[in-house]
């Protein structure tokens, strides 16, 4: 069942995020459907066998759709908390599993935790965030500075080499600078953890380091989170 699903899944979730950019799929039980389709569905076609590496068209084709619902939408049709939060901890979850095998989900506690994101935590969203852009940093110029427990225990090994892609950089970017523009209180809860794991600094480096749109979206998220501290921005 995994092998042909994995033959199939990409695809699916391609026609999909074509139909929620052009705003099908907005009735709240079906977007909530949808939500737990491709989390099951996910669970069983992410891992590539015989490498249980991430397989790279999964991790596009979702990285796309995440980054599609989650964009705000103007007056009836605006994306609610709930959806949004799920797409930002998708994403968040999807960097961490980079580090993750099919054996090391076996020994998990809790293996579910990773495909299901109604009980996660702005620090935890947080942290996967600052993973892909220090993950980023460091495959660019090989630095390698974990801030602090919170960050450690999702980090690689130093012995690690771990190349994430980079449309999952540009959903990053986007969704962090979708955070920042929010006013609801959990997104406002996100931006202070994001701001706790050192994102300035990330985004100083990252900017440096990164062409193409990723580094674009990066220099203006850095221009963004500058203005609001020196503006005294109530959320720092």
């Amino acid at each position: 069942m995994a092998t042909a699903l994995r033959q199939t899944y990409a695809s699916f979730l391609r026609k999909v995020t074509e139909q929620v950019k052009d705003g099908q799929h907005l009735y709240l039980e079906m977007q909530d459907l949808l939500i737990e389709l491709i989390g099951i569905s996910g669970y069983l076609a992410f891992f590539d066998r015989p490498s249980q590496s991430p397989r790279p068209r999964i991790v596009e084709a979702t990285t796309q759709y995440l980054r599609v619902l989650s964009k705000r939408k103007t007056g009836s049709d605006n994306v609610p908390t709930k959806t949004r939060l799920h797409a930002w901890g998708a994403l968040s979850s999807i960097a961490q599993l980079h580090f993750y095998s099919t054996t090391d989900l076996l020994r998990d506690d809790n293996p579910v935790r990773h495909f299901r994101f109604d009980g996660v935590t702005p620090d935890a969203i947080a942290v996967g965030f600052i993973l892909i852009l220090r993950t980023w940093v460091r495959s660019q110029n090989g630095e390698h500075e974990v801030h602090c427990e919170g960050c450690e225990r999702n980090e690689m090994p130093e012995t690690s080499i771990v190349v994430l892609p980079v449309v999952l950089m540009e959903a990053a970017l986007d969704m962090m600078a979708q955070i920042s523009d929010d006013d609801d209180e959990v997104a406002k809860a996100i931006y202070s953890r994001l701001l706790h794991h050192q994102l300035e600094p990330l985004l100083q480096t990252t900017s440096l380091y990164t062409a193409g749109d990723a580094g674009a979206l990066a220099r203006k998220l850095l221009a963004r989170v500058q203005g609001m501290s020196s503006e005294g921005d109530p959320t720092l």
